[in-house]
């Protein structure tokens, strides 16, 4: 009974973070006028989109799945200040939601504190009231941990091609920031590899449940997915030849231009 009732009072506690978060994001959403960043990429990414034209990548501007995401809801809404806002701030708030997943692993009062500190925290509040890659980034990252929390406990075909499915959506929001959080999780694992007998053994255990078929086929969707965004489905294939350059043409522009951040 005990339990039952702790069960109880950590769901109400939980949905009242959740409503906090929800409230903290879209109460007077539209209350100040568009940022020049987010009027940048209004003309630029949301415009094309409800004209039905491609999307247009460039090497300095982050990826273009969230406009893809954030055309749908704007469509059905009409294109205004409130709906440009809406799906950072819809994700922004989902993020505090996905945070129940972790209960198994972080506990109960873990995720209640993390949920907490994610629900008023100044620094997420704003960017999920602002139109940018980062409240996208941020939930698809949470959701890509649970989602291999999950394969790790339980293997599955489903979930392995949701991994890779995944992390084609987050190389399409924030490339590099996703390339820092990859080389922290190999690190990790390489360290631990290194330094502990137990969790070399427990690694190839995990390693041989997967197959060569179940890989090779989760390789193929996270190509397929990333193309068919970074191509804007297919009606630019020059963004996929841009990326062969991406990373020469931002240092030559960093030494030409004399910034330190292109």
């Amino acid at each position: 009974m005990n339990k039952e009732m702790n069960q109880k009072t950590f769901l109400i506690l939980f949905v009242v973070i959740v409503i906090i978060a929800f409230f903290m994001r879209f109460y007077m959403l539209d209350i100040k006028v568009l940022h020049h960043d987010e009027g940048v990429e209004q003309n630029i990414f949301i415009q094309p989109l409800l004209e039905s034209k491609g999307l247009v990548w460039d090497y300095d501007r982050k990826g273009l799945a969230y406009h893809f995401l954030s055309s749908i809801f704007i469509n059905k809404l009409g294109l205004s200040t409130f709906s440009l806002r809406f799906t950072p701030a819809l994700f922004g708030s989902l993020t505090v939601l996905l945070l129940f997943f972790l209960k198994d692993y972080i506990g109960k009062v873990g995720v209640l504190f993390s949920s907490i500190f994610l629900a008023v925290s100044p620094i997420f509040i704003y960017y999920s009231r602002f139109y940018s890659a980062w409240p996208f980034f941020d939930f698809f990252l949470l959701l890509l941990l649970i989602t291999v929390f999950k394969f790790i406990k339980k293997s599955s075909l489903d979930t392995l091609c949701l991994i890779f499915l995944l992390i084609a959506i987050l190389l399409n929001l924030i490339l590099e920031a996703f390339i820092i959080f990859i080389f922290i999780a190999f690190s990790y694992i390489y360290l631990n590899y290194l330094l502990d007998p137990n969790f070399r053994e427990e690694f190839w255990h995990f390693l041989k449940q997967i197959s060569v078929k179940e890989l090779i086929l989760g390789l193929f969707v996270l190509i397929a997915v990333f193309i068919t965004i970074q191509s804007s489905f297919f009606l630019q294939f020059s963004n996929i030849i841009k990326l062969t350059t991406v990373f020469s043409d931002l240092a030559k522009k960093a030494i030409e231009s004399g910034h330190n951040k292109p």
